[in-house]
């Protein structure tokens, strides 16, 4: 268990200093189990950035206020949303829920402040009047957002041992990047004007697929990454995760270039890798790289064998509750093995199919 002072100590190990301006990506199940709950994260981090400091996190807005239009919903869905949602208040409105619930936490405790926009953020400390100081409609994770004047206060970017793909952000670099043929979306959002509802029409480029075509998979990731390993950062330990901290400055300085080139051959993208992590943070494909065909042989057996050597001590049948480990242990025993020797599955325990989500997947904080 872990309490809010030795968070602090270890926020303060990993470079955090009493005035900085940061913005927070984090998993609070990754940081582990907390004397005082989840709130002890973003006070750990108050205690470390002092009243001097400033903490922002991308908040994001509930389901469907920002859908109608995207051709995300069928007609019919789009229609009832249009018939039924109420007008977003940006003071009220939770958190989109799969932006992890630290952001939620943060936007509910006393003094923190949020922006007026759908796109929206949630600040706290002494900078949250000048990120918030305007805020445009239209592309509104670029040119005169809160994402620039992070960049404006040398603010830092700190990963608590979150998804390296939900930078929110890199949105600033696709926005101002010079690049051609970037994707737009149009969608419509319910707002309050006059004493009633209106539907405000809203354009962004877009951030669920990605500005441009030639953007690979989990592009984000990849690029947090290669900047991670260019300028040395091996992190630090916060809690039980494994958490990175870096200048905003410096990873749009890394993007920028790399988003030109792989607009202009989507081929250069293909020697861009994201920092594989495990649960615990470290770094797991970094070393494999390196070895023979019969050392990762050999490795796979060591792995399989310990895995068994647990499951079968126990009685824990460890891999019907983990799905990644599904049809890769045989049994050592096979009375109830199926035709595989694979250990069966309970239906009850497959997993269900998601439905996907636009750009709040893509920013979101696993909580």
């Amino acid at each position: 268990m872990h309490s809010r002072q030795q968070l602090t100590v270890d926020l303060l190990a990993l470079g955090i200093a009493p005035g900085d301006t940061i913005m927070v990506h984090a998993s609070v199940r990754a940081i582990g189990e907390l004397a005082g709950g989840p709130d002890d994260v973003h006070l750990a981090l108050k205690d470390a950035v002092t009243p001097e400091g400033t903490l922002m996190m991308y908040a994001g807005c509930p389901r469907y206020v920002d859908e109608v239009g995207r051709g995300n919903l069928t007609p019919e869905e789009d229609a009832d949303v249009l018939e039924k949602l109420l007008p977003f208040d940006p003071d009220t409105a939770r958190s989109a829920r799969d932006h992890g619930i630290l952001v939620e936490f943060l936007r509910t405790y006393p003094v923190s402040r949020v922006n007026d926009h759908v796109a929206r953020f949630v600040a706290w400390g002494k900078q949250t009047d000048y990120l918030f100081s305007s805020q445009p409609w239209d592309y509104a994770y670029g040119r005169d957002s809160a994402l620039e004047r992070l960049v404006a206060l040398e603010g830092k970017i700190l990963l608590l041992g979150s998804d390296h793909d939900a930078v929110t952000f890199l949105h600033y670099a696709e926005h101002i990047a010079d690049i051609p043929d970037k994707r737009v979306v149009r969608y419509r959002v319910p707002v309050s004007g006059n004493g009633a509802r209106v539907w405000r029409d809203t354009k962004e480029f877009d951030t669920s697929a990605g500005v441009h075509a030639n953007w690979p998979n989990r592009f984000f990731a990849k690029i947090v990454g290669g900047y991670l390993r260019a300028s040395a950062n091996g992190g630090g330990q916060v809690g039980d995760a494994r958490c990175y901290l870096f200048s905003a400055r410096g990873l749009l300085d890394f993007a920028l270039p790399l988003m030109e080139r792989i607009a202009a051959d989507g081929d250069a993208a293909s020697d861009l890798h994201e920092l594989h992590l495990t649960e615990d943070g470290d770094r797991a494909e970094e070393d494999l790289a390196a070895l023979s065909r019969d050392a990762l042989i050999a490795e796979v057996h060591r792995l399989r064998q310990g895995i068994r050597a647990h499951r079968d001590a126990t009685g824990h049948e460890l891999c019907w509750h983990h799905p990644a480990l599904w049809g890769i242990v045989a049994r050592a025993h096979g009375s109830t093995a199926n035709r595989a020797g694979v250990a069966a599955v309970p239906p009850r325990l497959r997993p269900l199919p998601r439905v996907a989500r636009h750009s709040a997947s893509r920013c979101a904080s696993v909580a």
